[in-house]
């Protein structure tokens, strides 16, 4: 068996394995620090504001501390929201924990 089938297999096994919820955690933390902070056009996801119209709600800034903390801007991070860098560390807890977790099909 040639190391590439096995390798592929061996990849696909892992992934089998892998909590779907940790890689949306994950994935919704890496969309939100792909953001660029400091663009004017950034689009809101905020439900407050689209359906109710308020100008700001309990997570407005969220995002942008995320993005913020994510280049090492510690400071606006925290400007931006204050909850950013504890909800960040709460989320990655709980993803590791989630991957560290027994897989409940082996039992």
């Amino acid at each position: 068996m040639s190391s590439f089938i096995y390798a592929s297999r061996a990849v696909g096994w892992h992934l089998r394995r892998l909590p779907w919820e940790a890689l949306l955690w994950m994935a919704g933390l890496g969309a939100m620090a792909s953001f660029d902070p400091h663009a004017d056009t950034l689009e809101t996801w905020c439900l407050f504001n689209r359906l109710l119209e308020l100008e700001t709600c309990p997570g407005c800034g969220l995002g942008h501390s995320i993005a913020f903390l994510a280049r090492g801007e510690w400071a606006a991070s925290v400007r931006a929201h204050p909850l950013g860098i504890p909800a960040v560390a709460t989320i990655g807890t709980y993803v590791v924990r989630l991957l560290a977790a027994p897989d409940p099909s082996d039992e």
